[in-house]
This record gives structure tokens, sequence and C-alpha cells, in this order.
């Protein structure tokens, strides 16, 4: 009976993850101007939207998303390379990066805990507009994508 009862509080345990772990996932609807994740200025945007490269795991996620889900112009360039590259504020007017959260305690245990939000900067106005945190980047950044081709559109 002890071995029943820890298989089904792992199960249980497992569960709770899992149900965890799907409401964590981004939702477009969430990834509006509304709700401040998108500027409001980006509908009709016509210029070149600048991705900043980060790791490439993330870029490989990054240049798949927005060529699936993102139908305008974009460039992944490096942080150093905005000022030289994207000097045209008109043109590149959104600046689109990652931002990396994490949480690591030390003690009797270890813990490691990573997230992500995706922020864009409207460089006119130099107004920075952020998504949730999610663990799952890839997912995110096709989220993103997704919104902000509505948003445009």
């Amino acid at each position: 009976m002890k071995n029943f009862s820890k298989h089904c509080l792992s199960f249980l345990v497992l569960f709770i993850f899992i149900l965890i772990g799907i409401a964590s996932t981004p939702s477009k609807k969430s990834m509006t101007a509304e709700n401040g994740q998108v500027p409001p200025d980006f509908k009709g945007y016509k210029g070149t939207l600048v991705i900043i490269s980060s790791v490439n795991s993330w870029n490989k996620y990054a240049k798949k998303a927005f060529q699936e889900n993102y139908h305008g112009k974009y460039i992944f360039v490096r942080m150093n390379e905005i000022s030289t590259k994207c000097a045209d504020m008109e043109e590149y007017r959104y600046v689109m990066g990652n931002n990396i959260t994490t949480t690591s305690e030390i003690g009797g245990n270890f813990s490691y805990t990573s997230s992500e939000s995706l922020c864009i900067v409207d460089r006119q106005i130099n107004k920075k507009y952020c998504t949730g945190s999610s663990a799952f980047y890839a997912k995110q950044l096709k989220v993103y994508a997704e919104a902000l081709e509505e948003a445009r559109n």
C-alpha cells in the first residue's frame, strides 16, 4: 500500500507541474498594445524591426519564429552594431531583444531557474515594452512574432 501511495503522490506532483507549464505558456491574446507588451504606434509600421542577436540557440528560434510569423522587414544585429548599422531612427525605430532572469540558490540544495521576457524599445520616444516572463522562449518568440504581425496590420 505504501508503494501505491508513493506512486499516486509522484503522479500528482508530475501532473501539477505539467498544468503549471501549460498555464504559463505565453498567449497572443495577452501580447497587445493595451497590455503594454506591444508599442501602440507599431500599427502600420513599415520600417525594419531590429532584433538583437543573442546566444545561438535563441537566435535559431527567433529566426524561425520571425521567418514564419512576421511578414514585415527585420534584421538581426549584435548590440554593439546598432549605432552603426541602424543609425536611421525612422527606418529602425524599434529594437527587440530578450531580457533573461536567472535565480540560483546555493546551500544544502542547489536550484536554478531561468525565464525570459521579450522587450521592444521605441527609440524615438525611448520607451520599453516587455512581455511577461516565460521559461518557454521558443514558444514565446513565436507568439510574440504573431502578435507583432497582427499589431502591424
